[in-house]
């Protein structure tokens, strides 16, 4: 059980706001990084779509989580 799903739960925290280099993040924001994250999947049929698109969706959810992290960053700057 669990196996193959270290890159998933990375990559869940980190939509959540946990910085891979230590430092700062919060409880609530990892749980709801892995409660977005994890969600796509099941979701998907419900929406008719066909299952591959998981892993794109969950790549253009880490990308804006990403990119909107960085701009956060330059602002704050």
């Amino acid at each position: 059980m669990g196996e193959n799903l270290e890159l998933q739960v990375i990559a869940s925290v980190v939509v959540g706001g946990i910085a891979i280099s230590g430092g700062r993040g919060t409880l609530i924001g990892a749980l709801i990084g892995v409660a977005l994250l994890g969600t796509i999947r099941p979701a998907l049929p419900y929406l008719g779509s066909e299952a591959y698109w998981d892993k794109a969706l969950q790549g253009v959810v880490i990308l804006l989580a990403v990119a909107s992290d960085a701009l956060y960053e330059r602002k704050r700057g």
